[in-house]
């Protein structure tokens, strides 16, 4: 090796950003996973299936992708990178006495710390490269003007804090001993050992610093600081410490003012760039712990999350997500307890409830148009915004098929999250026709809207309302709500709709009633037993619990909760029906969980962590109807439109190495939609043994990509492509079956 590559060596291994990106990993790892984090969820390596690195590289504002979108993400970024080097400033400068000897320290010590920010911006435009050819079909001109924008935006929220920075530091140019101010020479900060020691302890080695990065991109020698005071020294770096303080101070007030205009669509920022906010105020929490309690760091870390859990476990110290309409405030909540469950849904209640939705299906009879007529059911898996398109899709092209029959044939609705918003929109705008407020309830226009993106203000209210000012109000029909992700979530489906969901869930008793449109079972899971609560206009405790004959209801559990007869006393009949489909849908993390007002209080999440496909309901209606089937109709065609496809992947289990074998068992928690699947197998299989072939069927609609494509994300957010994506799929040959059979099994000529 010659002298002169080893002189490269060498002083790579001390020069400045080098040194820098060592001590990182050998005394914050924590700063660095959220790092990892972020690259993980960019390149989809976590969390593909909700299509969070979408979010990331391919940003919406004002539901278009473009200059704008980029510029924001950008600004985003930047605020993480100066966050980043703030905090690590407080951290290491101290380790590298040469800094206070130069004009402008921070930004030469930003510059060298830049390695880590650059390798992932590196990775970022190379991946959103990708991405937007792909799934936006931009040229390369386009995604070179995203990426001049974005460091546009980058750049001048750096160019703002450099600003503020170099007019409220000074260097050692600027600064004497006589200048310094009393409290800048005060003792170390708890769980440190002290700047004085420290600094003396590496006035001659630097932390092996030999070389720095200038401004001007050059390699500079590290100059001794033995010469200066250390009490000048330490006054330079406190005053730089204090100022950069306060300016995350701002940056966090500012913040959470921001959020305070959240209701106006310009404000809603991509949500790519709220997870770059979220990141940005972690390392400023986490970095802020590690600057005043050094190595006591992860105690007093974990010691604050088991305060924060027990302070706010306290009643009236827990901020609890709330269905809006229903009555909060009111003394006589319901028990919710086995015994107030047994009085409510008992044999007599049950019998008539039975009648009264059995008058339901007399009125449904009455408006069919021939004499025993088919019955259909219609069931629909979760999938986020890809089953809700996927659902008004296939309804949009069955009603095409079988005009004005297909929708009046439809007797009962049900299915968990994405997919009943689908066929909930759809049956609100198939009722405005009949009103007369529109003229086609199929038209495209209608799916471009279901299509609308619902994350970025959900994002951006998580990074802002909901994590530092949690005592917004609204208020509605004179009662009062906290505005939190769950009231924005639910504003900006009122948005994409038109507002035509904007109603409450006893609206639709009457044309439920009279069957001017099909019944809609939602049914939510209770996290606190695991029961389904059922929210519906119609009095269904018979639903409740497995039919059993006469005398033989002890045999088997209540495992659902009709809503309207627990919580008839808190105004179950105006909760609104945006918050009830939101129920229907809470993603864990995505949205908050709903707490409802009985004693004690019971939580709310997604309805697929018990049926995601809506077929167990479904069957436990059939059974319970199943004689006035028989007397009054030609049988049942349930159809059931999945965004998930039947036939289940066999995962290789054997090359797995000793960690990922201890932790082989849990995977079967993974596997919880397939259990439903093959559940609710048996279940159809128990139907056609009920009815019998000639009474019964099973037509399934399911969403599969086009060939060398990849499935829509399971989301709030889809992409152009895949949008065009999920309506494609009706075209493919195993739809177009399922098209003809049904068509066949409902006896419709061609």
């Amino acid at each position: 090796m010659t002298l002169r590559m080893r002189k490269w060596i060498y002083n790579f291994r001390h020069s400045f950003p080098v040194r820098l990106f060592l001590l990182h990993f050998q005394e914050h790892i924590f700063l660095l996973v959220i790092w990892f984090f972020l690259w993980l969820l960019m390149t989809g390596n976590i969390l593909k299936l909700f299509g969070i690195k979408f979010l990331m590289l391919l940003p919406e504002y004002l539901d278009k992708t473009g200059n704008y979108s980029y510029a924001i993400l950008g600004t985003a970024f930047g605020a993480l990178v100066m966050t980043w080097n703030l905090v690590t400033y407080l951290l290491h400068a101290s380790r590298f006495p040469f800094l206070a000897a130069l004009s402008r320290p921070f930004t030469k010590f930003a510059l060298n710390n830049s390695l880590i920010p650059l390798i992932y911006l590196i990775l970022f435009f190379i991946s959103s490269a990708s991405i937007q050819m792909k799934e936006a079909g931009f040229d390369i001109r386009q995604i070179l003007g995203h990426f001049i924008y974005f460091l546009f935006g980058m750049l001048i929220l750096m160019l703002i804090i450099g600003i503020y920075l170099w007019l409220t530091n000074k260097d050692i140019h600027q600064m004497k001993p006589a200048d310094v101010p009393a409290h800048l020479l005060a003792g170390p900060r708890p769980g440190g050992r002290g700047f004085q020691g420290r600094l003396a302890d590496r006035t001659g080695d630097n932390f092996g610093v030999e070389i720095y990065l200038s401004e001007r991109l050059k390699m500079r020698r590290v100059r001794s600081v033995s010469h200066y005071e250390p009490a000048l020294l330490k006054g330079i770096y406190r005053q730089n410490h204090l100022n950069t303080l306060l300016l995350q101070v701002i940056s966090l007030i500012g913040l959470t003012l921001f959020g305070l205009l959240e209701e106006i669509p310009v404000f809603r920022i991509p949500a790519g760039a709220s997870v770059y906010f979220m990141a940005s105020m972690i390392l400023a929490v986490v970095g802020a712990i590690s600057y005043w309690f050094g190595t006591w760091r992860l105690v007093l870390l974990v010691f604050l999350l088991v305060l924060v859990d027990m302070v706010t476990g306290q009643r009236g110290l827990r901020f609890r997500n709330q269905a809006f309409g229903i009555d909060y405030a009111c003394e006589e909540r319901p028990a919710y307890t086995n015994h107030t469950l047994d009085s409510l849904f008992s044999i007599t209640q049950q019998a008539t409830d039975k009648q009264v939705v059995q008058n339901v299906l007399d009125h449904w009879l009455v408006r069919q148009q021939k004499e025993k007529p088919k019955m259909i059911i219609l069931v629909s898996s979760g999938g986020g915004l890809k089953s809700a398109v996927w659902t008004m899709q296939v309804m949009n092209q069955l009603a095409h098929e079988i005009p004005d029959t297909f929708m009046r044939s439809i007797a009962l609705m049900t299915g968990a999250s994405g997919g009943v918003f689908g066929m909930a929109y759809e049956r609100e705008l198939w009722l405005r026709q009949q009103q007369g407020f529109i003229s086609d309830f199929t038209k495209p226009f209608y799916v471009e809207r279901m299509a609308g993106d619902l994350l970025n203000s959900v994002a951006f209210s998580i990074a802002t309302n909901d994590l530092f000012y949690p005592g917004l109000k609204f208020t509605r029909d004179s009662l009062s709500y906290r505005k939190d992700r769950g009231y924005s979530f639910e504003m900006q489906f009122h948005e994409n709709t038109g507002y035509v969901l904007d109603k409450t869930v006893g609206d639709y008793r009457e044309s439920e009633s009279t069957a001017q449109i099909p019944m809609l079972l939602i049914t939510p899971t209770i996290v606190n037993d695991g029961r389904r609560l059922i929210i519906t206009p119609q009095p269904v405790s018979f639903l409740c619990q497995a039919p059993m004959p006469q005398g033989h209801t002890d045999r088997t559990n209540i495992d659902g909760v009709d809503f309207n007869a627990l919580f008839h006393s808190v105004k179950s009949e105006r909760l609104a029906f945006s918050s009830a489909l939101r129920m229907n849908a809470t993603y864990p993390y995505i949205l908050p969980e709903v707490s409802l007002p009985s004693e004690p209080s019971i939580d709310i999440m997604d309805a697929g962590f018990r049926d995601n496909y809506g077929i167990s309901l479904a069957a436990r209606f059939l059974e319970t109807y199943q004689d006035w089937i028989r007397e009054y109709t030609s049988g049942v065609v349930l159809i059931q439109i999945r965004s998930w496809d039947k036939e289940p992947q066999i995962k290789e289990a054997d090359r797995h190495g000793v960690i990922r074998d201890l932790l082989n068992p849990l995977g079967i928690l993974g596997q919880q939609l397939r259990q439903q699947d093959f559940e609710h197998d048996d279940q159809i299989s128990f139907l056609f043994d009920l009815f019998g072939p000639e009474l019964f069927d099973v037509v399934r609609f399911i969403y599969q990509p086009g060939e060398n494509q990849d499935p829509a994300s399971m989301s709030f957010h889809l992409t152009s492509r895949e949008r065009e994506n999920i309506l494609n799929a009706w075209s493919r040959p195993h739809n177009q079956e399922a098209l003809a059979r049904t068509l066949k099994l409902l006896d419709i000529t061609e």
